[in-house]
């Protein structure tokens, strides 16, 4: 269900790893008990790996109290194959029975990972070889946030994060050394919305960290928006560092009903063409999709001297202006393109999975739900391709299948409330 709970990940001044996160979620109050659980059963999906020791223990960092995971492992590896690990990792979630989205959160982080490191290393991804993430520590790491949030309810909630500390000066690991931050955690920010920042000297993010940061975070913040706070976890690291207390800092709490919509600003970018042909103009719109624009609309108009011309007009964040200008001048031959930020105001949807009956076989259909600013339903869509995929098995028409599938998914959502 939609609600208007926010997680804020602070990490503006000591950067993100997956222990410190995870220690922070515990530090809100995530039952300790499950977790633990969880890290434990990741031992059994990795051969020569032991789990000796797992705690999570109250410790002061620069004077401020929070909460450490202690972790002693055993391990006679330090190297994996990356889809071999992704592969245990998806049988450790089954294993542990997670809703769909824990899971989804879990693999998509380790997913992040592998296809950072393949890029990098200029490897086919089958191929990756990991040695630092290739611990035991990435699965504890995974696992155990994803399950604290699934604990806290807040799989399905806003969470934003503000810039991250990335850190300076040089690293030593498995390749020789490196400058701050590493290579893997540039190629994971790598063409995303996060803002990141030197900060102090050492490495601050780590590679499970940022990877988890960009598959749960749907927005970068400068500042904090507007809510009202719950309550502040303080999630301890173990290096120790002389001008700041080394911890991850997660609050939760509530963003104002009124604010449910959400405002963003995002650039405008127009051309008028008059003599270019519809085949051109195809192969703009297809090369602008391409780098992932926000929308693309083509209008007709007619402009001075009654001449028809076409308005080409994109929707963008700002980051992919440089792309958009050079594909609209070198693709069209215009002579001038105009640009504008505006702002775009959202209704955030909440994809949740339902049960529907057809013709007595069960299938589970995702669905996208929209609410007004008072909680009212205004809006429920359900995935397209699942409802075609029905359809071709039940041998019957789109429109019949969609039709009998909305009328039970308004049913079972307005019994809910």
């Amino acid at each position: 269900m939609l609600n208007n709970n926010i997680m804020i990940i602070d990490c503006q001044v000591a950067g993100i790893s997956g222990d410190m996160f995870l220690s922070s979620l515990i530090d809100l109050g995530a039952n300790k008990d499950k977790v633990i659980m969880a890290i434990k059963s990741c031992q059994r999906y990795l051969d020569q790996t032991k789990i000796k020791k797992v705690e999570f223990k109250k410790k002061k960092s620069h004077g401020f109290i929070g909460t450490k995971l202690n972790l002693e492992i055993e391990e006679k590896l330090n190297s994996r194959n990356g889809l071999e690990m992704y592969q245990n990792l998806s049988d450790c979630c089954d294993s542990l029975n997670f809703k769909k989205n824990t899971k989804t959160l879990i693999l998509n982080s380790f997913k992040t990972i592998l296809r950072a490191e393949s890029n990098i290393h200029g490897e086919d991804i089958k191929k990756v070889h990991l040695h630092e993430t290739s611990s035991i520590d990435t699965f504890v790491d995974l696992v155990g946030s994803a399950m604290a949030l699934q604990d806290l309810n807040f799989l399905e909630s806003k969470v934003v994060c503000t810039k991250i500390a990335v850190g300076n000066g040089i690293t030593n690991f498995s390749h020789g050394i490196v400058s701050n931050p590493t290579n893997v955690v540039l190629e994971i920010f790598k063409n995303k919305p996060f803002i990141l920042e030197g900060g102090f000297e050492g490495e601050l993010t780590t590679p499970t960290g940022a990877a988890i940061l960009v598959n749960l975070a749907s927005q970068c913040v400068e500042y904090y928006p507007a809510f009202s706070i719950i309550n502040t976890g303080y999630g301890i690291g173990s290096k120790q560092f002389k001008d700041f207390a080394n911890m991850t800092r997660t609050i939760i709490g509530k963003t104002p009903q009124s604010l449910i919509y959400t405002e963003e600003k995002i650039l405008l970018i127009e051309t008028n063409v008059d003599d270019v042909t519809g085949e051109l103009l195809g192969n703009v719109v297809e090369k602008l999709t391409k780098i992932g624009v926000m929308d693309v609309t083509l209008i007709s108009a007619i402009t001075k001297k009654n001449r028809p011309t076409t308005i080409i007009r994109v929707l963008t964040k700002n980051q992919d202006k440089n792309n958009i200008l050079n594909i609209l001048f070198s693709e069209t031959g215009t002579g001038g393109i105009r640009i504008q930020e505006v702002s775009r105001i959202k209704i955030p949807k909440n994809r949740v999975t339902i049960p529907i009956t057809i013709k007595k076989d069960r299938f589970m259909v995702d669905v996208d739900i929209k609410k007004d600013s008072n909680g009212e339903i205004i809006s429920v869509k359900p995935e397209f391709d699942q409802i075609k995929k029905i359809a071709i098995e039940k041998n019957n028409s789109v429109k019949i299948i969609y039709d009998k599938i909305m009328s039970q998914i308004i049913q079972k959502v307005s019994n809910e409330g």
